[in-house]
């Protein structure tokens, strides 16, 4: 069974560029993972914005076939994030590291990729407008109050299930 460790979050540097908007700084990057000292791991990573309310999740991606350092801000991930900042006023974009541990196997890449669609599914749940546009689950059936209900009341009941379950 592979094991999977957190690490983060990671504020991202930005810049500013007027007064309300911001983009990743990609002079600063290399500073980045000498200070968290990660790049050189692989597993999954994600995007949020961190603001008073908690974590909004923008992006899950991974890193299996190169380490974190080469993907996590490869172009389409700064162009992505980039998006986001132009329409977030407030609130601090940040990366969670999610790093496979080594063991004396190679990297299991199928167990690397149902933690992300694991997480992907986690995030979109939190956050409609996710970024990711592959893996995202699929679902025909809701249970109100608990898992795909939208908008709307919560009984007592779909609060302590959600509970017991984790959810």
């Amino acid at each position: 069974m592979a094991t999977f460790d957190v690490y983060g979050p990671f504020e991202v540097p930005v810049l500013k560029l007027k007064s309300d908007v911001s983009a990743i700084d990609e002079t600063r990057l290399k500073d980045f993972w000498s200070d968290c000292g990660y790049g050189g791991f692989k597993g999954c990573y994600v995007f949020a914005v961190r603001a008073s309310k908690g974590f909004r999740p923008i992006y899950v991606g991974r890193a299996s076939q190169s380490k974190f350092a080469s993907e996590v801000f490869n172009d389409r991930n700064i162009k992505n994030c980039n998006l986001v900042l132009t329409e977030t006023k407030k609130g601090t974009l940040v990366t969670f590291l999610v790093r496979i541990r080594l063991s004396r196997s190679r990297i299991n890449l199928a167990q690397v990729a149902e933690v992300e669609e694991f997480l992907i599914g986690h995030a979109a749940r939190k956050n409609k407008d996710l970024i990711n546009s592959r893996r995202l689950p699929t679902t025909s059936w809701r249970i109100t109050g608990v898992v795909n209900s939208g908008m709307g009341k919560t009984t007592s009941a779909s609060r302590k299930l959600k509970k017991a379950l984790g959810i």
